[in-house]
Formats: structure tokens, sequence, C-alpha cells
């Protein structure tokens, strides 16, 4: 007859994911997470509420002549798009349901918007365990994944341009 041995993490290990208790429970700060829900709700939100102008401008929907400021200040003081530029115009196409057009604007505009949508149950989640990585570790590698991505494709965008 044998008996099945439980496997039990040591005292100092996050049962969850394995890692030291140190490195999972730093300080957490309910404000960042909070800070990060209301910013993406706001970005998802603003997504529905605008439209791209014919222009390439971005204006509210209920005021179509009133032209918002651009929002690039790489654009403004350098003359060169920076990796973010034209994911606001990626969202509001990608709301709009014009998928296409939204790639075309930026290629990464939809995994970012995802990235975004996927950042309000996460947040909730922090706060209600009051862990600041309820997911552990993996949410972040996704978050560095993004932002080489983003430079990776300004770099195909500006590379030549820049060097040509």
């Amino acid at each position: 007859m044998s008996t099945a041995v439980e496997h039990r993490p040591p005292d100092n290990v996050d049962e969850a994911t394995e890692i030291p208790v140190e490195v999972v429970e730093e300080t957490f700060d309910a404000w960042n997470h909070e800070l990060t829900i209301g910013l993406c709700v706001v970005a998802l939100v603003l997504s529905f509420l605008l439209e791209v102008r014919p222009d390439e401008g971005v204006s509210f929907r209920f005021l179509p002549d009133w032209r918002l400021p651009e929002s690039c200040g790489a654009r403004q003081w350098v003359g060169i798009d920076c990796p973010g530029c034209g994911l606001t115009r990626s969202f509001v196409r990608l709301a709009e349901g014009d998928w296409r057009a939204s790639v075309a604007v930026h290629p990464l505009g939809w995994i970012i918007a995802g990235f975004a949508a996927f950042q309000i149950p996460y947040r909730i989640a922090a706060l209600r365990t009051r862990r600041n990585r309820p997911f552990g570790l993996w949410p972040r590698y996704c978050a560095w994944a993004v932002i080489l991505a983003l430079f990776v494709v300004w770099g195909v965008r500006w590379g030549p341009k820049l060097l040509g």
C-alpha cells in the first residue's frame, strides 16, 4: 500500500506562483491599480466617443468641427512619429469596427487595445486580493513584449527614413 505525499511549497514561497514571498509581497499599491483602471476605462470609452477626421486628425463625434490638438510631443518637437503614434486613431477605428483601417494606422493597435481591456479585470483582481501581481509575473513579461514590439514596429517604419 502506497501513500501519496502532498507537495507543499516551503513557507517562504508563494503557493500560487511558487516565487519567493519577498519578491511577490512588495508593498501593495492600491492607488497605482486604481489609476490604471481609470486610465484604461477612459482610453476605451474615448475610443467610442472620438472619430477620425478626413485630415487624419481626431475630434469628438458630437463636435466634428472641433479638431483635438496633436498629442504626440515627438512629432511636434522633432518631426518624427513616436512608437505610439497612431494608437489613438487605431483604437477609434477599432471601436468603429473597421479592423483593416485600425491595423493600417498602427499594426499593434488591436493588441494594445486588448491589453488595456485586460488591465481592468487584472487590476480589479489585484485590488480584491491585495496583491500587486495576482497572476504572477507573466503579465509583466507580456507588457515588456508589447513595449518591445512597439519599438520594433517603430524601427521598421522609421528606420529607413531616418537612415536614408
